[in-house]
């Protein structure tokens, strides 16, 4: 099971990254932050109900290491113009983080089929053709698999639910 996890924490270490990075805007810091995270993960796996979630759930994890790390910024600088900054941009960068977050959790709960289809294309930046060869699939089952993923994604109530907050 842990092996399990490594792979799957180090298939998707620039996503969990990219999280903290957006929330912590040191490099340094996001990778402690990740690092800080798969321990309280691993100290924690028996929460996890189902493992199809677990990307959802290591996300939030991130996500509150990171805030936990905010809240006890010792190590950044307290320039008033920077918090100042820092505090009308948060609120927005928060609300992006999240949304993202909440895409994850809807990805994770895909037949793991489909979810990985989604993950390569979308989180990954693969085309399709890459895709294909790297599952040993033909390039239409690909493409079938990423319809169907998102057809149900486009029926999530959550999703929808952020397409209403976005539209003007």
């Amino acid at each position: 099971m842990r092996e399990w996890i490594a792979s799957v924490l180090t298939g998707h270490y620039r996503l969990f990254y990219s999280i903290a990075l957006g929330y912590l805007k040191n490099a340094s810091m996001a990778e402690d932050a990740v690092q800080t995270a798969a321990v309280k993960g691993l100290q924690n796996l028996k929460h996890v109900k189902q493992p199809d979630a677990f990307l959802g759930w290591f996300a939030k994890i991130t996500r509150n290491t990171c805030l936990d790390m905010l809240r006890h910024k010792s190590w950044t600088s307290e320039d008033p113009l920077e918090v100042a900054l820092e505090k009308a941009s948060s609120s927005a960068r928060l609300t992006q983080l999240d949304r993202r977050i909440d895409l994850l959790s809807e990805i994770s709960a895909l037949p793991e089929k489909q979810a990985i289809v989604v993950q390569l294309r979308f989180l990954e930046d693969r085309d399709i053709d890459e895709i294909a060869e790297q599952l040993k699939l033909k390039r239409n089952t690909v493409e079938v698999r990423l319809h169907r993923a998102l057809a149900k994604l486009a029926k999530s109530a959550s999703l929808q639910a952020l397409r209403r907050i976005e539209k003007p």
